[in-house]
């Protein structure tokens, strides 16, 4: 079972990356030529010094080999030189929140100075019920609230300093849980080049200022991730289920704030299958797992529902169902759609919504045709995987540099560097007999998945920010985990 498994994804998994890889590159090439001109040029531009930094990579893991002291240090300093860019960026860049991020830091303005009956005063006419809309939502709109609460308390005013704050402490946080997993896995020289990817990783600076639920994700999945490297550690049973309650709470509560990490639970029990164990003890761990996340996903709801005082008849009237977001990123780019977002509000209650968007899906995948649907897929995988910018400059309009075309270059280079260092590790795997560490499987599982996710829906670059590990963590040839090698 493991070896299939890993050889599908190894194999299977890694010849769609490849795709995508190249079709990414294809997109970059035809933004850079409607938006810069030159495009040819800064293709070279992006791609050589990708090529590049991949190279330095290896050079520098090599020299970093047998020097495990050198590899420690520098594993402590890379937090405060992360620390040290998203403090400067912050001062440096002016950023106002906008679209939903601001109609959920109006709506927390709304609850704190007027109460649950004004939170919608303000915002647009056609969001007029945009927390029934989206409770998707309202764990943000929690956490901003309290700490505008607290801020009004102290200040008599409104800021966005505090969440300002804690994003960049979630960031960070982040950035230090994706480390300590990789010493879980890795030797320190590899750890240390894990680290550097991080760095590489652009939104990890570039959302310092952007407290939504793309950034407040990333400390989820780096801190499920390590919680579930932990329990793979562990032979104690006993102990195993502490690890895997833990696991599941943590991804519980950011699934709450980012529905992705779907993701990440669905790759850890497929994991826990592929791994040898007895039938039983994998159906222990698998109902431990999935028990701990709906207990806490249905307190946390609870909670938000209490301190909100959400009406369940205008939820029940209002709330979009899942399967809009499959429907109306069927076509086109996969992208927003307003059309789609006002054909699914002018239906009453969820059943109605819900059967209104099956048939309109339906509707596009007939209309599109096999061929139509196949081109609609790679011009998602195009919009989803090309621009190494994240979205960070349609957030900074005000910002000259995130919007020029150096910087566009800059953040393609360490993009496609990134996307060169894990289809690496998929190439490397093509010749070789041997099968990757279960733990190491685990992070391609998961990426797999978002992959699959991100076809099936909405298609926005921003939504891949959340799992920054995964672009950090997944090397080449880690056949032996640390521990076995010292051993």
């Amino acid at each position: 079972m493991t070896k299939f498994i890993s050889k599908m994804v190894d194999i299977g998994f890694g010849t769609l990356f490849l795709i995508a890889t190249i079709i990414a590159l294809a997109g970059s090439y035809l933004i850079l030529n409607n938006i810069f001109g030159f495009a040819a040029i800064s293709m070279v531009l992006i791609v050589g010094s990708a090529l590049l930094i991949c190279y330095l990579l290896h050079r520098a893991e090599k020299c970093l080999k047998t020097r495990d002291k050198l590899c420690v240090r520098i594993i402590y300093i890379l937090p405060i030189v992360l620390l040290i860019f998203q403090i400067l960026f912050v001062l440096l860049v002016d950023y106002t929140p906008r679209n939903d991020l601001s109609h959920v830091c109006k709506g927390a303005e709304n609850f704190v100075k007027y109460g649950i009956d004004s939170i919608h005063n303000g915002l647009p006419e056609r969001h007029q019920h945009y927390f029934y809309v989206y409770p998707n939502n309202h764990m943000l709109l929690m956490i901003i609230s309290g700490l505008y609460k607290i801020s009004y308390e102290l200040t008599g005013e409104v800021s966005n300093f505090l969440p300002t704050v804690l994003n960049i402490v979630s960031l960070n946080l982040a950035y230090i849980f994706m480390i300590a997993s990789a010493r879980l896995i890795y030797d320190p020289a590899k750890t240390v080049i894990c680290a550097i990817r991080g760095l590489m990783f652009v939104p990890i600076i570039t959302y310092a200022h952007i407290f939504y639920t793309d950034s407040f994700g990333m400390l989820f999945v780096s801190l499920g991730i390590y919680l579930y490297l932990k329990f793979r550690k562990e032979c104690n049973f006993k102990k195993q289920i502490l690890w895997l309650v833990s696991c599941g709470s943590v991804i519980a509560v950011g699934y709450k704030m980012k529905g992705s990490l779907i993701v990440l639970l669905a790759a850890i029990i497929i994991d826990v299958i592929i791994h040898k164990s007895s039938i039983k003890a994998k159906l222990a761990k698998i109902a431990t797992l999935v028990t701990v996340f709906s207990v806490i996903v249905l307190l946390v709801s609870m909670t938000i529902m209490s301190v909100f005082d959400f009406s369940k008849e205008e939820l029940e009237k209002y709330q979009f169902p899942m399967i809009h977001w499959v429907m109306m990123t069927a076509d086109k780019h996969g992208g927003y759609n307003v059309d789609d977002f006002y054909y699914t509000k002018s239906f009453d209650g969820t059943q109605s919504k819900t059967d209104a968007d099956i048939k309109r899906l339906e509707e596009k995948l007939r209309n599109q045709g096999v061929s139509g649907f196949g081109k609609h897929i790679v011009i998602k995988a195009w919009y989803t995987w090309s621009d190494g910018r994240y979205m960070s400059s349609y957030y900074y309009k005000d910002s000259k540099f995130l919007n020029s075309k150096a910087f566009y270059v800059i953040a393609g280079a360490l993009h496609f560097a990134l996307m060169f260092l894990i289809l690496q590790s998929f190439i490397a795997k093509w010749r070789k007999r041997t099968i990757s560490i279960d733990k190491n499987m685990f992070l391609k599982i998961c990426l797999c998945g978002l992959f699959v996710f991100l076809l099936l829906w909405e298609a926005r670059n921003r939504y891949c920010i959340s799992f920054m590990a995964l672009f950090a963590m997944i090397q080449s040839d880690p056949e032996e985990s640390y521990e076995q090698k010292r051993g």
